[in-house]
């Protein structure tokens, strides 16, 4: 059977890959499962052979019932309300209870942190996350969604669903390396998407951790960054360097002729061939880094940092050549360097010109094909600008969401992430 991953979005040429992974409402439709989830939509087969995007709907929550007694969820447990008798509260383990529902005439409740539950008795059921956000009873299983997938419970066993799309919808930074795409998450690791097929890096395929804040191409290795440092992806996969200096929290990354540069709070770290150079930086919380022209730039929450071997200069308020010091995003250009910031607008660094004075760049969310740009806005969208004039592109226009998270020109296509999902414009 054919995994369908891309379903065109409201917008034309706009396409987009729900992950379908934090799960709001499960329903049963025939042999099929339909979830609603914050990024989208998908039907799954429940064989495991298919998983096909859908146009996002929502499913009402069905309620749990039992003869005249319904079943209702609670933040202090499980509501029996019946016609005769008094409303009677269950609490299930001292957890929120989000969902309930019947399964071989047996009730199960699901909680916000302690899984999945068989009532009265209130035993966990195995193999189900801790949040669970929604259920849906048939004679074909028990369906349960939660914020790390659907499941499957028959048999006296759950298992998860497969998924089509990335990971997660939270997308913060977008590369292109390897004849794949790369898409990091926020809390949920690593994607790509090569030769049509999504495949999903966690800590389970050695990940140092599922927190991801940035991603740089070496020309043959991807890098990745986080809070517990770097790793590599090579030939599928992850590695872990050895130096202790590549351990710890890492924020920025960029790679140049064969050197990998390492954002750290307090510090700049160049890597080639083993040899380390370390440059410090009084900025403790680096956005992102680019070098270009025998120079190093630094974007933080401080300034922007140009580092030239040995020397650092600051820029910002304090030199007057920014209007503010929050520095989010760098791109490089033949007339002169992109700075976006996080409250002062996008401008060419130097020239004292702004290009957008209202712009809030999301960290690393911009990039340039040729005279053309992508800015990626906090809450307002997707800024395109075409060598003339700016056009904004929104939820209303097929994308995911309004917050746009990471941008990248590839070819005729402009990949775009946001905090809720992925998609891709054909321009």
């Amino acid at each position: 059977m054919t995994l369908l991953l891309a379903t065109a979005a409201l917008g034309a040429g706009v396409e987009t890959f729900p992950s379908c992974a934090r799960v709001k409402a499960v329903a049963f439709l025939w042999d099929t499962a339909v979830v609603s989830a914050e990024d989208g939509a998908c039907r799954y087969a429940l064989d495991g052979s298919e998983v096909s995007a859908l146009e996002a709907a929502e499913l009402p929550p069905e309620p749990a019932r039992q003869g005249d007694c319904e079943f209702v969820p609670r933040r202090d447990g499980l509501l029996r309300r019946c016609g005769r008798l008094a409303d009677e509260v269950f609490p299930v383990g001292g957890f929120p209870v989000t969902s309930a529902a019947f399964h071989g005439g047996v009730l199960y409740a699901g909680t916000f942190g302690g899984g999945l539950r068989r009532m009265p008795s209130g035993e966990r059921v195995a193999g189900v996350p801790d949040a669970v956000t929604a259920l849906a009873g048939s004679p074909r299983g028990l369906l349960v969604g939660t914020d790390r997938g659907t499941f499957l419970f028959e048999k006296g066993k759950a298992r998860a669903l497969g998924g089509a799309g990335p990971a997660d919808g939270h997308i913060v930074k977008l590369a292109r390396g390897g004849g794949a795409l790369w898409a990091a998450h926020f809390d949920r690791g690593l994607s790509r998407l090569q030769d049509g097929v999504w495949t999903r890096f966690t800590t389970a395929e050695g990940l140092p951790s599922d927190w991801v804040d940035d991603l740089a191409w070496d020309g043959q290795c991807l890098w990745g960054a986080g809070e517990r440092g770097v790793f590599f992806v090579e030939d599928g996969v992850v590695k872990r360097p050895e130096d202790p200096r590549l351990l710890r929290p890492t924020t920025a990354l960029a790679a140049s002729s064969g050197t990998v540069l390492l954002g750290q709070a307090g510090r700049v770290v160049a890597w080639k061939n083993g040899v380390f150079t370390e440059t410090a930086v009084p900025e403790l919380h680096p956005q992102r880094l680019l070098a270009d022209g025998g120079k190093v730039w630094l974007a933080g929450l401080d300034g922007l940092w140009e580092l030239e071997g040995a020397k650092v200069t600051r820029h910002g308020v304090i030199d007057g050549k920014l209007p503010g010091d929050w520095v989010t995003a760098l791109s490089p250009g033949p007339d002169g360097l992109l700075v976006g910031t996080y409250d002062a607008g996008l401008l060419v660094f130097g020239s004292g010109a702004t290009l957008k004075s209202d712009a809030w760049v999301n960290p690393g969310a911009l990039d340039r094909d040729g005279a053309r740009l992508a800015v990626g806005e906090n809450g307002t969208g997707l800024a395109l600008w075409d060598g003339a004039s700016w056009s904004q592109l929104g939820a209303a226009d097929g994308l995911p969401g309004d917050d746009v998270s990471a941008v990248l020109f590839d070819g005729p296509h402009l990949w775009v992430g946001t905090r809720t999902g992925l998609a891709r414009i054909t321009h």
